[in-house]
C-alpha cells in the first residue's frame, strides 16, 4: 500500500510538471503493469484517464474510464457522466446514448437539466419509451416546470402531440389559470385536429385574460397597475386566443358555441356593472365591457351573425350616449369586420 501511495504520488508530480511526453508514457507503462496485476483499483483507472488526456489520447482515456465503472461503486455516476461529456465532445452520439442510459438505470436522483438532455437526445435518436422515461423524471419534479414545459417543446418538435399535450396537461394541474399553458394546450390539440378539444383550451385562456381586466378604471394609479398587469396579457395573448377560438369552429354547432360564450360573458359583464353601479360615462372606464363587446362584434360579423354586433352595439350606445370616441370606436371596427 505504500508503495502504492509513493508511485500515485509520482504520477501526479508528473502530470503536475507536465512533463515530456515520453516520461509520461513509461508512466502509463507501469500503471498498465499495475493495473493487471490489482484491477480493483479505482485510483489506477483515473491515473491513466489523466495522463492520456494530458498526451493527448482521449479515446485510451475514455476506455480507461470505462474499464472502471465496473468497480468504481459509489463513483460510479461521476465516471458516466465525465464518459457521456467525453463522447458528445468526440461526436459519438451513440455512446452518448449508451451511457445515458446507464446513468439512468444507475441515478435515481438526477438534476432536471441532465435529465432533459438525455431524453433529448434518446428521442433524437427514436428512442421514445426511454426518452419519456427520462423525461418523466423531469415532470415529475416539482422544482423543475420550466424544464418540464422544454419537455413538452420536444416532444412537439418531433411530432409527439399527444404527448406533448399530457404533459401540458399535469403542468396545468397545478398552473390552472396559466394563460400560456391552455393556449398551447389550444395550439397542440389543433395539431392534432381535435378541434373540439382546441376550442375549450381557447375558450378556458380567453375568459381568465378578459376575467383579469377591471370592470372599471379606479384611480389613475390603479388603472396603471392594473394595465401592467393584465393588459400587458391581452395584448400578448388575445390575439392568438381569438384566432384559436374562431379557427376551431368549423361546423355551424361550434360557431353557434362561441356565440353562446360570447354572449353569456357580456350579459353577465352587462348584469354586474348594473348590480354595481359600475357604469361610467366613458366606455373605456370599462375596459372589461368594451373589450368583450369588440370579440362579440369581430366573431359575429365573420360568423356572418350581424344582428349579435348590433344588439350589444345598440346597448353601448344606449348606454354611453355622449361617448364620441365609442362612436367612432364601433364604426372603425364595423368597416373592418363587415368589409372582411
Amino acid at each position: 500500500a505504500e508503495e502504492d501511495d509513493l508511485f500515485v504520488l509520482c504520477v501526479d508530480g508528473l502530470l503536475n510538471a507536465r512533463a515530456a511526453r515520453h516520461t509520461m508514457r513509461n508512466a502509463l507503462r507501469r500503471l498498465n503493469e499495475r493495473i493487471a496485476a490489482t484491477p480493483n483499483k479505482l485510483l489506477l483507472y483515473r491515473l491513466a484517464a489523466d495522463l492520456y488526456e494530458e498526451i493527448g489520447e482521449p479515446d485510451e482515456a475514455a476506455r480507461m474510464l470505462d474499464m472502471a465503472l465496473p468497480i468504481a461503486a459509489d463513483s460510479r455516476n461521476i465516471i458516466t457522466r465525465e464518459l457521456i461529456a467525453m463522447s458528445a465532445g468526440a461526436e459519438r452520439e451513440q455512446e452518448v446514448i449508451r451511457y445515458g442510459r446507464s446513468l439512468l438505470n444507475i441515478s435515481e436522483h438526477l438534476p432536471p437539466d441532465e435529465c432533459l438532455s438525455l431524453g433529448t437526445r434518446l428521442l433524437e435518436k427514436g428512442h421514445v419509451a426511454e426518452a419519456e422515461s427520462a423525461f418523466q423524471r423531469v415532470i415529475a419534479d416539482p422544482n423543475a416546470v420550466s424544464a418540464a414545459r422544454d419537455v413538452a417543446s420536444r416532444y412537439e418538435t418531433y411530432g409527439l402531440f399527444d404527448k406533448a399535450g399530457r404533459v401540458i396537461r399535469s403542468l396545468l394541474v397545478d398552473n390552472p389559470f396559466d394563460t400560456e399553458l391552455l393556449l398551447r394546450l389550444g395550439l397542440l390539440a389543433e395539431k392534432r385536429d381535435d378541434l373540439t378539444s382546441a376550442g375549450g383550451a381557447y375558450t378556458r385562456a380567453l375568459k381568465l385574460m378578459i376575467s383579469r381586466l377591471p370592470r372599471r378604471a379606479g384611480s389613475q394609479n390603479q388603472a396603471d397597475e392594473r394595465r401592467d398587469r393584465n393588459v400587458g396579457e391581452i395584448d400578448r395573448f388575445s390575439g392568438l386566443a381569438i384566432r384559436g377560438l374562431i379557427a376551431s369552429a368549423r361546423t355551424p354547432d361550434r360557431r353557434e358555441d362561441v356565440l353562446a360564450f360570447v354572449r353569456k360573458e357580456v350579459q353577465a359583464e352587462l348584469a354586474g356593472l348594473e348590480s354595481d353601479n359600475s357604469f361610467a360615462s366613458q366606455a373605456d372606464e370599462n375596459p372589461r365591457l368594451k373589450t368583450l363587446a369588440s370579440l362579440m362584434r369581430r366573431v359575429a360579423f365573420l360568423f356572418h351573425k350581424p344582428g349579435e354586433a348590433d344588439a350589444i352595439d345598440s346597448e353601448l350606445l344606449r348606454r354611453y350616449p355622449g361617448d364620441e370616441r365609442l362612436r367612432k370606436h364601433i364604426a372603425t371596427m364595423r368597416r373592418e369586420w363587415q368589409t372582411d
